[in-house]
């Protein structure tokens, strides 16, 4: 039923769109918070534990190897230099940076992580990381683009060098988070940019 809440993803681009990017993380979240509670409610101490492992916040090493090469990185010293008012019309500039952390274990006894990190600024510098672990396994794709009008790269690789990205896009598909992410449309298994899609059908006659 998840997927007539997004766009559904033709290419790999459309994957970091928020429109696809955020409802996932936000569907990551929730089968995390539902296993995170059935556990605590099998404790004794639940809910008076002193701590909480629904709460996940980025180590700061990994924040600083993703902000490495983006602008906000070069601003670490302040500056007193006055600057004479500007004669051209205003340009609002914004940024937005999302992280979104998310870990359950399936019914084989394996841990599946899904951690997302997302930056985009007004001039078209983006930037996403989607890290994936599976049983010690880590698939990591990253998406980099400097302006509006650049193609951009894509890139995705295996930190473990036994196992290849079509071996462990198999392994994902099995656990919790891969069933969730399919709604009907497989990933590619090659290198081509495009996704292929099913036919289209009338969401009317699809059963949730």
């Amino acid at each position: 039923m998840f997927r007539y809440y997004y766009r559904v993803p033709t290419t790999h681009w459309d994957l970091v769109r928020p429109t696809y990017w955020h409802p996932m993380a936000s569907l990551e979240q929730s089968l995390m918070d539902l296993h995170s509670l059935h556990q605590d409610m099998m404790l004794s101490s639940f809910p008076l534990r002193s701590h909480h492992h629904l709460l996940s916040v980025p180590r700061a090493i990994d924040d600083e190897e993703f902000f490495r090469d983006l602008p906000v990185a070069k601003d670490t010293t302040a500056t007193t230099e006055s600057v004479p008012p500007s004669t051209t019309p205003d340009k609002r500039a914004f940024s937005n940076y999302s992280y979104s952390s998310s870990s359950v274990v399936d019914d084989k006894g394996r841990r599946v992580r899904s951690v997302r990190r997302r930056f985009e600024d007004a001039s078209g510098r983006l930037k996403a990381v989607h890290e994936r672990t599976v049983d010690g396994k880590t698939l990591v794709t990253t998406w980099n683009k400097a302006t509006k009008d650049d193609q951009g790269t894509h890139e995705t690789k295996c930190l473990d060098d036994t196992t290849s990205p079509e071996e462990f896009e198999a392994l994902w598909k099995e656990t919790p988070f891969g069933k969730a992410h399919q709604s009907g449309e497989p990933l590619p298994g090659n290198t081509s940019d495009k996704i292929t899609d099913k036919p289209n059908t009338d969401p009317a006659q699809t059963t949730a």
